[in-house]
């Protein structure tokens, strides 16, 4: 974490942390938008200045924005021209991870949330580089071939029902809740309630 964080200042991060669920209040929406807008009067009363109070406001007020993008509610372009440069999406993506860490969550659930956001970061990065990240539809076919190459056992399930979902629920979606919905949507097919197959590919998966 201190080496993804070495140009971004240490405090602001540390703020960001304790103040980004600050507009978290029963019957209002949109925690982030107005923790945002709470934080800077706040911060003033504490003595602190605009030089430090505006990347904290940033960082509350996008702190959800890494998982919008994973989970298709942003694009990818929305997210680079809300971020604006590398430092402050590296910064985001730490108060993302430690976000989601300290979620009430275990095991598998938590490892896939903080795999989604990896990809996201990951993406974003290769952006901010100058490089270029691969179309929907070459996501889409990548994630097919290494599905049917990891997975061999799977390919019959994973071909009848390719053209089923969307393409973004392919990249978007875990691999374990993937599996587990192809195995309930084949079991409905079949007309069957007999589901102890997403048992079997959880395990296929976590021996991987």
């Amino acid at each position: 974490m201190t080496t993804l964080l070495s140009d971004f200042p240490q405090n602001i991060f540390l703020l960001g942390c304790l103040f980004h669920d600050i507009g978290k209040v029963d019957g209002i929406a949109g925690h982030a938008g107005v923790g945002a807008e709470m934080a800077p009067r706040i911060m003033r009363r504490l003595g602190y200045l605009r030089p430090t109070i505006e990347p904290v406001q940033f960082l509350i007020r996008h702190h959800l924005l890494l998982g919008d993008v994973a989970t298709g509610f942003r694009t990818l372009a929305e997210a680079v021209e809300a971020i604006g440069n590398l430092s402050r999406l590296k910064a985001l993506y730490a108060l993302t991870i430690v976000d989601i860490r300290a979620l009430d969550e275990h095991g598998r659930k938590m490892a896939d949330r903080i795999h989604t956001i990896d990809r996201i970061f990951e993406e974003l990065s290769q952006l901010f580089l100058g490089k270029t990240v691969p179309t929907l539809e070459e996501q889409y076919s990548e994630i097919l071939r290494r599905l049917q190459r990891d997975y061999p056992r799977r390919c019959n399930q994973i071909q009848r029902f390719q053209h089923v979902m969307p393409p973004k629920y392919w990249i978007v979606r875990p691999e374990a809740e993937l599996f587990r919905d192809l195995t309930h949507l084949e079991a409905i097919r079949s007309g069957s309630s007999d589901l102890q197959r997403s048992e079997e590919h959880t395990s296929e998966l976590q021996s991987h």
